[in-house]
């Protein structure tokens, strides 16, 4: 808003159909993100909240493990543009975050860092696998 009215150009030139998905500016993409994601999350949460806390850490984190995983291959065939491709390297975040959140809940402070250990090590696996796999593909 600020850059229309600096360089004196309409306040409308900030707004086109895809403000929606990338904010006003390029670099705030993660806003409506964020947003989306937090509605997500909470459609998801409320879902499960019946699954057992153990149940729900092992899915979710199996789930961000197979995002992770699957997102070079995706973007590869997909070709999605900018900032959808920022988007699908973000969500296996959401995956591993409601893992993290469900795990937050279990009382016994022994079985929850367990499981954060377990969690953080799936995650660095999964991304160290991800790199691997995109570079390979970009080899193609």
């Amino acid at each position: 808003m600020f850059a229309a009215w600096r360089y004196e150009q309409p306040l409308t030139s900030r707004f086109h159909p895809n403000v929606w998905v990338t904010g006003t500016e390029f670099h705030l993409w993660f806003l409506p993100f964020a947003f989306i994601a937090t509605i997500i999350v909470n459609r998801v949460h409320k879902a499960t909240e019946r699954l057992s806390h153990h149940a729900a850490i092992l899915s979710f984190a199996s789930a961000g493990v197979l995002i992770v995983l699957s997102t070079p291959a995706l973007q590869q065939a997909i070709r999605p543009p900018v900032p959808y491709t920022y988007w699908l390297d973000s969500a296996g975040t959401l995956a591993f975050g409601i893992a993290i959140g469900r795990m937050l809940s279990i009382a016994d402070r022994e079985v929850r860092n367990r499981w954060f250990f377990a969690v953080f090590a799936l995650r660095r696996v999964a991304d160290a696998a991800r790199s691997a796999l995109h570079a390979s593909l970009a080899a193609l």
